[in-house]
């Protein structure tokens, strides 16, 4: 290829014939490649926001039967179409598309008649070439209808809280891109997509499915889960709350402010108590199925029972190791096993720091001195145990199926027969997943779906009878259906439906008048002409018959 006499930094390329190359560059400019020798330059092909801003680089070229498309920074896109000389290309339509984002790569179907385009926070947004010439782009909401958003893609960024809701087969996530999304597992679909300012720290959803807990930097938010939004019902005074859960019945909700555990009426909003205890930061909680305890496990390496009526600690009922930093705890009611999976502070006794293990222990029957029922190993985490460390949720127990289900720090899922051996565990099966720690795993209510989600930003779902190899048992059939079509709506969206309804449908009697009205004068105007055109006729044909006596009677 001939010298370039320029320095470029080269992004993407296009054949548009079997000897002529597009390039795009970083500096806004498209080369034209004929023969491996440069023809032309087409410059700063999108247009900068300033004039002492640089031209948005150009990040993706896509081959059309007409010309080329190109996306860049900021969500801009132009459509260059062929000249057949010694131009090669004119621009022949640019946008600046509504999402304002990175056009990392395009895609065209074989018949030319839709293009996708896909952002570099994982968003696709789709394009109909076919009416490319009626869209103006000078009008912003004709751009913003043109390029539609698919209800796919994820996350940009990594996730910093999952949940799922039980009456609804809905989970909910929450990222470090300020994005909570509410996907549906069945219909395979996101069903709400919602921007916010900050980033969620944590997130729970209501069993009923109707409502959702955000925790924020400086608040925690109640909204109400409604068709295509979220509509915030409630503010709480409660500051850097990394763990929050609904009980399972839905009357209580508890918030982990540091130390603390904050229990209040979800309905009422009151506030009913708060646990304290804890020496240092609460990592984990979990409420028994009958929701009169809740189960702590906290950064000191403490592990305690709480009794919801007294607000009291069950002082019977503790586990502590101080070697250890626990970061998930799960309850069996039916076995009264505690799970929790713990990661070593500090390298002793021959045990390196930083490795993780998951402990079943015997609630009850447990204290320091007493070893932990069963003990598995799952690995070494490459950074030190942290305070800020959100992910609390790789624990998953189906009862029904006795299988226990464990992210590790490798982005392995171990598998587990339930309940585990005493001693050092060993699972049954050994899932290579994620490209590093699994960050959360959850399961549906009926046990069918399970959830995991990776720090390498991906969510895997699985069947469970899948999984297991058909070996877990018959399962109750729960039906989404029931409760998929309940959803909030304003009362404000309503009364405008309504006023817009009413508005409509004096304008559609006002038009049905007006219509009647003219079609009334139009038979009035025809039967006068009818009559006129009769009278013109009979006097036409009476003077024809006295013409005609006239001639007989000479």
């Amino acid at each position: 290829m001939g010298t370039i006499p320029k320095e470029w930094t080269f992004t993407s390329h296009c054949w548009f014939d079997d000897d002529r190359v597009a390039v795009a560059t970083h500096q806004g400019d498209v080369l034209i490649i004929d023969n491996c020798e440069l023809k032309k330059v087409l410059p700063r092909i999108f247009k900068a926001s300033s004039p002492s801003a640089p031209p948005p680089a150009v990040w993706s070229l896509y081959s059309l039967g007409r010309g080329f498309a190109a996306g860049g920074d900021a969500g801009c896109f132009s459509l260059y179409e062929r000249t057949y000389d010694q131009d090669y290309f004119q621009s022949y339509k640019k946008f600046d598309t509504p999402h304002k984002h990175r056009l990392v790569d395009l895609s065209v179907s074989p018949n030319e008649e839709s293009l996708l385009c896909c952002y570099d926070n994982n968003e696709l947004a789709h394009f109909n070439l076919v009416g490319v010439d009626i869209v103006d782009h000078e009008k912003p909401e004709e751009v913003q209808q043109a390029f539609q958003l698919l209800p796919i893609g994820f996350h940009s960024e990594a996730v910093t809280a999952v949940d799922v809701c039980i009456q609804k087969p809905i989970v909910v996530t929450a990222s470090a891109d300020k994005q909570i999304r509410i996907w549906n597992f069945v219909k395979h679909r996101v069903e709400i997509r919602q921007q916010f300012p900050e980033e969620a720290l944590c997130v729970s959803c209501h069993p009923t499915g109707l409502r959702l807990l955000v925790g924020f930097k400086f608040k925690m938010c109640m909204y109400s889960v409604l068709v295509d939004t979220l509509h915030l019902c409630q503010e709480f005074p409660i500051k850097q709350c990394r763990e929050v859960r609904f009980s399972n019945g839905g009357q209580y909700f508890a918030a982990v402010v540091v130390n603390r555990i904050f229990i209040f009426n979800a309905y009422s909003f009151e506030p009913i108590g708060h646990l304290t205890g804890h020496s240092s930061m609460v990592k984990s909680f979990t409420w028994a199925r009958n929701d009169q305890a809740i189960i702590s496990a906290g950064f000191e390496g403490a592990i305690y029972e709480w009794k919801i009526d007294t607000c009291k600690r069950n002082e019977t009922v503790e586990y502590t190791c101080k070697a250890l930093t626990f970061s998930a705890v799960r309850y069996d009611d039916v076995n009264q096993l505690v799970i929790a999976v713990g990661c070593r502070k500090v390298a002793e006794n021959g045990l390196p720091e930083g490795e993780v293990t998951l402990r079943v222990l015997k609630l009850g029957g447990v204290h320091d001195q007493d070893a932990p029922r069963s003990i598995a190993n799952l690995g070494i985490v490459e950074s030190k145990p942290s305070h800020n460390r959100s992910q609390t949720g790789e624990i998953a127990l189906s009862t029904r199926a006795q299988t226990l289900f464990v992210g590790t720090p490798a982005g392995e899922l171990h598998v587990y027969s339930w309940p585990m051996k005493r001693g050092n565990a060993v699972p049954d099966n050994v899932i290579e997943l994620h490209n590093g720690e699994i960050s959360f795993v959850h399961l549906t209510l009926d046990e069918r779906y399970l959830l995991t989600v990776g720090e390498d930003g991906c969510m895997f779902i699985f069947d469970v009878d899948v999984l297991l190899e058909g070996k877990a048992p018959p399962r109750r059939s729960f039906n989404y259906s029931t409760f998929d079509d309940v959803a909030f709506v304003l009362q404000h969206d309503i009364d405008e439906k309504n006023r817009e309804i009413l508005t409509l449908q004096a304008n559609l009697m006002d038009e049905q008048r007006s219509r009647r009205h003219e079609r009334e004068k139009t038979v009035s105007a025809h039967a006068t002409e009818v009559l006129l055109i009769k009278d013109d006729m009979m006097k036409t044909i009476e003077a024809c018959d006295s013409e005609r006596q006239a001639a007989l009677k000479r």
